[in-house]
């Protein structure tokens, strides 16, 4: 979410940036490049995040039993799941023990607990 500072600061920047002495030197399709620019640059601004809940949770050990890590938002670095997998496979094949390592911004409920039991249903 953006504080209204920062849309107030992007509006002066814009606004700095047509009436500079330069850019009414410009013709008017540099001026409007410009200013798509600024504005594309603010695009990932205002992406909002999916509310995961266990029913659109993508659970890839469903799909490959050998993968346990989920990050949809990818929140982790591609080298946990290269890292984790393994291990968690090792654990499966020894200890019987089925696992899934899944990682959530936002969950429905705002509780993690009650996240995890929901998809352990699954």
């Amino acid at each position: 979410m953006i504080c209204e500072g920062s849309v107030f600061l992007c509006i002066f920047a814009l606004m700095e940036t047509v009436s500079a002495p330069i850019v009414r030197q410009m013709n008017l399709m540099k001026a409007l490049k410009r200013i798509i620019a600024m504005l594309l640059l603010m695009l990932p601004l205002y992406v909002e995040a999916v509310v995961w809940d266990a029913d659109n949770f993508p659970v890839v050990y469903l799909q490959d039993s050998r993968r346990h890590v989920c990050d949809p938002d990818n929140i982790l670095s591609p080298a946990v799941p290269d890292s984790v997998d393994p291990l968690l496979s090792h654990i499966e094949k020894h200890r019987g023990v089925q696992s899934i390592f899944a990682v959530a911004k936002p969950v429905k409920g705002g509780e993690p607990y009650e996240f995890g039991l929901s998809l352990s249903r699954k």
